[in-house]
């Protein structure tokens, strides 16, 4: 899984068949933000995944990416608000 342990399996293997079915999730269930010059976008990783497809930047194009963190805040009402119709199950 590469050269630091995934803290979040509680270091239990994550098989091959597992990372497909949540490649495909994120795949199928992905909100795209179609980008215009001078957006900038504000997520919360608690409620999104903290993922992204790969993008090249055009000639004369620069990235800029800030990072804002506070303190973690406890949870209120139920982890998922809303259920997706057909989102199916795990593997």
């Amino acid at each position: 899984m590469g050269e630091y342990p995934d803290r979040r399996t509680h270091d239990i293997p994550v098989t091959e068949k597992e990372i497909e079915f949540f490649v495909r999730v994120f795949d199928n269930h992905c909100l795209p933000i179609f980008w215009k010059p001078g957006w900038i976008a504000l997520l919360d990783n608690e409620r999104w995944a903290h993922a992204r497809p790969p993008f090249v930047l055009q000639a004369g194009e620069t990235r800029k990416l800030g990072v804002m963190m506070g303190n973690p805040k406890d949870r209120v009402g139920q982890k998922f608000p809303y259920h997706r119709k057909g989102s199916g199950s795990g593997p």
